[in-house]
């Protein structure tokens, strides 16, 4: 049932069309960047079933940028801080950031079967912080403006990964809360001591129940994967930028004895399908501890990513690299991300 569900969702989705390289608007919509960097961020994270699982993903440079800023505005002499601030904006200029922080509980549930196919169900608890800045003159080569966007949520709920002989997957239902916001602000304001990521901003919250759902079919050696997260058929109790889109995602892997390679799609609104496609491989060494390196190619970065797996530890610290910059006329530093599970025995 599941997997006719996702098949033909996968397949009726709209062929969204592409947005150009050069930015159409003198403000560019920081929110379907951070969308776009929000699901690729999302697909890289293993789905493993852990006790608790804390993940950051921070691009290069995010915390001199907000601590620097900090300090200029604090400056008591007003020329000063108009010099300093204008020189921080100057220095920063058409370059982005990106922040994600993550983490999740997971309490287990006594499993069982039913014919063929072993269920094992927890209760959840997710929390979620990010954020999408840049800093521009576009429109307005003398007046550099910094654009925001930030976005908390939170999830409750159920789940139950399942498996079989020829198939498996996990499904979820959950309450998820939301909030954000997008700000402009010009050089004007942040002389007004205004902050660039201010997360006491996001006070109104939006709540709906949603469904994950995904399905894995084994071929020999190979596997064809298809989800979609985030599916909401209810209305929310009051809008979001973000809103309620679900995101789609398929994957084709092929599986060796030590090393894996494969590729695949994803979309939500807000970008296009060439922005979800993707290559990636990777190479294990089993024992203990086991070690794991694994790679990903999109059309922009590429993710290098080694592994270790200690008993119940499970670390991993990547980088995103970009060989194609600027990205919209946006330079985009490297991304750093650490993924530290504490995984249930066995």
């Amino acid at each position: 049932m599941y997997s006719c569900l996702l098949v033909l969702s996968l397949f009726t989705l709209p062929i969204p069309s592409g947005q150009g390289a050069v930015p159409t608007t003198t403000v560019r919509d920081e929110l379907a960047r951070y969308t776009l960097l929000r699901d690729r961020t999302i697909l890289e994270r293993p789905e493993n079933l852990s006790i608790l699982s804390i993940k950051a993903h921070i691009s290069s440079g995010t915390k001199s940028l907000i601590t620097e800023m900090s300090e200029a505005t604090k400056e008591p002499n007003p020329i000063q801080k108009n010099l300093q601030v204008m020189a921080l904006l100057n220095r920063y200029l058409n370059t982005e950031r990106y922040l994600d922080l993550n983490a999740s509980a997971n309490i287990p549930l006594p499993y069982f079967r039913l014919r063929e196919v072993q269920f094992l169900p927890h209760a959840f608890y997710t929390f979620n912080l990010g954020a999408q800045l840049s800093i521009s003159n576009f429109g307005d080569v003398t007046n550099p403006r910094a654009q925001t966007y930030l976005k908390k949520e939170k999830a409750i709920g159920l789940s139950s990964e399942y498996r079989h002989e020829k198939y498996q997957g996990y499904f979820r239902l959950y309450q998820l809360t939301r909030s954000d916001v997008k700000s402009l602000l010009t050089y004007a304001d942040i002389v007004e001591n205004k902050s660039l990521i201010e997360f006491d901003s996001l006070n109104i919250e939006a709540q709906s129940y949603a469904v994950d759902l995904a399905n894995t079919w084994n071929f020999k050696n190979k596997q064809l994967t298809a989800e979609v997260r985030e599916l909401a058929p209810l209305p929310a109790s009051v809008e979001t930028h973000y809103g309620f889109r679900p995101l789609f995602h398929l994957n084709l892997r092929s599986n060796q004895t030590f090393w894996y390679y494969g590729g695949g799609l994803h979309y939500r609104r807000f970008y296009s399908l060439d922005n979800g496609l993707y290559a990636e491989a990777g190479i294990t060494r089993h024992g203990t501890p086991r070690l794991d390196f694994s790679t990903r190619l999109s059309n922009e970065s590429i993710n290098l990513t080694p592994e270790i797996t200690w008993g119940i530890l499970h670390l991993r610290y990547g980088m995103r690299l970009q060989y194609r910059n600027p990205v919209d006329e946006m330079w985009v530093p490297a991304t750093h991300f650490v993924i530290l599970e504490f995984q249930y025995p066995g």
